[in-house]
């Protein structure tokens, strides 16, 4: 980890599990066990919002279910 990197818990979260937009970049989604959640994570903004291109993100390690219903990759 760098010096700017955060560890952020992700218990207990109603709604969208991850989102992640407007401009996020070098970013690790790791270990996590994503369960009972209908959207589990989204990524990027919109289709046209220019500079959620150049984003960079890592998703490894996950395990999705179970009543996982959407937005997994």
């Amino acid at each position: 980890m760098g010096p700017d990197s955060k560890i952020v818990s992700l218990s207990q979260v109603d709604g969208d599990a991850i989102r992640l937009n407007h401009y996020i970049k070098d970013i690790t989604i790791s270990n996590n066990w994503f369960k009972n959640q209908d959207k589990a994570m989204l990524l990027g903004h919109d289709d046209r919002y220019v500079r959620d291109k150049n984003m960079k993100v890592t998703v490894m390690y996950n395990h999705f279910g179970p009543n996982c219903n959407q937005r997994m990759p």
